[in-house]
């Protein structure tokens, strides 16, 4: 996983499959930049995941629900018209915010 600090401050996370097949390592360096860091603003990059298997999409509710227990904001970018209609069907959207594009002005 690529870790970066836009101009905003906000923390960005650029995943790939092989980030989100260890839900617990990824938990726990998600709990770090969250808790430990104190950052509570984070953008979570999915440009390069177009398919998600149960692991892969229980991951991704794991640090959202990480980010949600510490008063923190986490948002997906870059997320494919194909995760963008897997979320929708399985009613993730509504917990979720994501966005097709990169930008998120509203942070």
């Amino acid at each position: 996983m690529d870790v970066t600090e836009n101009d905003n401050g906000v923390l960005v996370m650029a995943v790939t499959p092989p980030d989100l097949l260890d839900p617990i390592a990824l938990g726990q360096e998600v709990e770090r930049y969250i808790v430990k860091e104190k950052w509570r603003k984070i953008k979570v990059d999915l440009r390069h995941i177009d398919y998600l298997s149960s692991v892969q999409l229980g991951a991704l509710v794991t640090m959202h629900a990480i980010a949600y227990e510490n008063v923190a904001v986490m948002k997906f970018v870059s997320v494919c018209e194909r995760l963008q209609h897997l979320f929708k069907l399985l009613g993730i959207n509504i917990l979720i915010e994501t966005r097709q594009g990169q930008n998120l002005d509203d942070f």
